[in-house]
């Protein structure tokens, strides 16, 4: 390298800044901390920990939606949840003086893992009675939800008012039942091969 010459001053300039970052390299591979046994047994350990407490997470959650299937969702067909809905809503209004104007099934929406049976319960009482009404609608046992509610006046010299109530059922689908092994109806013999006995010829 010649520093003299102006013209070659760039150049070796750089030259020996790449030489520099070249040494500065090795020694840093050649110094630097390598990983130790120990550290590595503890990395280890730390990723252990994590994959179990995802899983845990993850059985936690497969478990609350199990019970969550188990609680609220319903097990068979429409036709089955239709009548005992209705069954339940009937079993709410008959303390109250609330009078069912209409219990209307729509059309089942099919997706996903659970299937939605929707209904439009339509209700006229006192405010204080239907409001009342709302909550037990969602309770565990009538596995239904409220997703649509709609009050309007009734009569303005009264506190009656005509509610509109969207439920929903929850269906999921039934386990697949295992086939029966079949068996051979009992009394049956297997039919016998016979062979004829062969003829034996007398030579002369």
């Amino acid at each position: 390298m010649n520093f003299r010459d102006r013209e070659q001053a760039v150049p070796n300039a750089i030259s020996l800044a790449s030489i520099l970052i070249l040494v500065v390299l090795l020694l840093w591979m050649l110094l630097g901390q390598k990983p130790t046994v120990k550290g590595l047994a503890t990395s280890q350990r730390k990723n252990e920990m994590k994959a179990k407490i995802a899983t845990r997470n993850a059985e936690e959650r497969a478990e609350s939606a199990n019970k969550w299937l188990t609680d609220y969702a319903w097990t068979g067909t429409e036709q089955n949840v239709t009548p005992v809905a209705l069954a339940s809503v009937n079993g709410l209004l008959e303390p109250t003086k609330i009078k069912m104007i209409s219990f209307r099934p729509q059309r089942m929406a099919v997706g996903g893992k659970l299937s939605q049976v929707p209904y439009v319960l339509t209700l006229e009482g006192s405010f204080a009675e239907v409001k009342a009404l709302i909550p037990r609608l969602e309770r565990k046992e009538n596995k239904l939800a409220v997703n649509l509610v709609q009050i309007a006046s009734a009569d303005s010299a009264s506190d009656k008012v005509t509610a509109t109530i969207g439920l929903i059922a929850y269906l999921a689908p039934e386990p697949p039942k295992l086939a029966e092994p079949t068996t051979a109806p009992s009394g049956t013999k297997k039919a016998s091969r016979t062979t004829q006995p062969k003829e034996q010829t007398k030579g002369g």
